[in-house]
């Protein structure tokens, strides 16, 4: 094989080696920002019941119960039923009305321990800055046309 050839060979697989490489290091930036996104979200959707009487209905919510259990749905609002008997001053009992498929749930307050609000601002705005990273990265990295020649 002649020496140009052979030359032209290694710079094209260092060539290709490099942007695998690069495509593997660009890849991880996207992947730890919707990550570390997840994990942000996951704690700020963490709320207890007052957070509820402000929110619009018809976002995502998991009621969190005592026992252990959990039910989601898309939040409904709030209701205040007032006991039954004839105590002074009257007994407020507040239910939280979650919509589920086609039917209404409504559980108990006193049963639920915390609520949690599905958020993804966290999971969006990681993946856009790691995403943004990557390029960065790739742009910095990549071999300009005229240096090969």
């Amino acid at each position: 094989m002649p020496q140009p050839a052979r030359a032209r060979w290694r710079a094209s697989v260092v060539v290709v080696a490099s942007s695998l490489l690069l495509s593997l290091l660009a890849s991880g930036c996207t992947v730890l920002g919707l990550a570390s996104g997840a994990i942000s979200d996951v704690h700020e959707g963490r709320a207890d019941l007052n957070r509820l009487s402000g929110m619009a209905t018809g976002q995502r919510v998991t009621a969190w119960k005592r026992n252990g259990g959990s039910v989601a749905g898309r939040y409904a609002g709030l209701d205040t039923l007032l006991s039954e008997t004839d105590s002074m001053p009257p007994v407020h009992h507040v239910r939280i009305r979650l919509l589920q498929h086609d039917h209404e749930t409504a559980v108990d307050a006193d049963s639920v321990l915390f609520v949690t609000v599905r958020t993804v601002h966290g999971k969006i705005t990681g993946t856009l800055i790691g995403a943004a990273i990557d390029v960065t990265i790739l742009f910095i990295a990549a071999p300009t046309s005229g240096a090969a020649q």
